[in-house]
């Protein structure tokens, strides 16, 4: 995703995101969804707190 720099800040560089997980074991019973808003990449790498939810 674009993000910038410090020495070339992307002021627009805001994302939100939304996860989808299952296990390759059990991919029916094991289904998990999350989601995180305003994940910032103005100037670099970002994180976001993810709590995945089961369907």
């Amino acid at each position: 995703m674009p993000g910038g720099t410090t020495a070339a800040p992307l002021s627009g560089a805001f994302y939100d995101l939304f996860v989808l997980g299952w296990s390759a074991a059990q991919p029916d019973n094991t289904t998990e969804t999350g989601s995180a808003t305003g994940v910032n990449l103005k100037t670099g790498n970002g994180t976001a707190d993810i709590t995945m939810s089961k369907l």
